[in-house]
């Protein structure tokens, strides 16, 4: 395992490579939206170390993906939770996110995600509803 494959707890073999490629990143830092480029099969740790930012980003800046179906989930750090300050700064960033990658108002809201079977989609802490009830 590499280092970011310890600090997740999850070997990246080709099932998650996979998942990678068809979700969307995006990063909330310093009060930035960032949003990766489509298609890629590195996790938000390596997109970060790419963009010179420091490992402290990981547990700092709320960060998440929009899955496949136009689903979007939030989350900080590498044990993949939310608070009253991530959700005050995702929620703050949603209608730029939205605007951004052309989300669909219909499109559902998650919080956190919990660890499971690296070959299977890990289930959300928290359902917030649909986009159109917060933008």
């Amino acid at each position: 395992m590499n280092t970011f494959e310890e600090r997740y707890g999850v070997e990246e073999g080709e099932a998650v490579k996979h998942y990678h490629r068809i979700r969307r990143m995006f990063c909330i830092k310093d009060d930035v939206l960032y949003i990766a480029k489509p298609n890629v099969e590195y996790s938000h740790a390596v997109w970060f170390e790419m963009n010179g930012w420091s490992d402290d980003v990981m547990n700092t800046a709320v960060r998440g993906v929009v899955d496949p179906h136009g689903n979007i989930y939030y989350y900080v750090g590498y044990d993949f939770q939310i608070d009253d300050d991530s959700e005050k700064v995702f929620f703050t960033h949603l209608d730029d996110l939205v605007e951004q990658l052309k989300i669909k108002p219909t499109a559902l809201i998650f919080g956190g995600k919990v660890k499971s079977d690296s070959s299977s989609t890990w289930p959300p802490r928290t359902e917030y509803g649909v986009v159109k009830d917060y933008i």
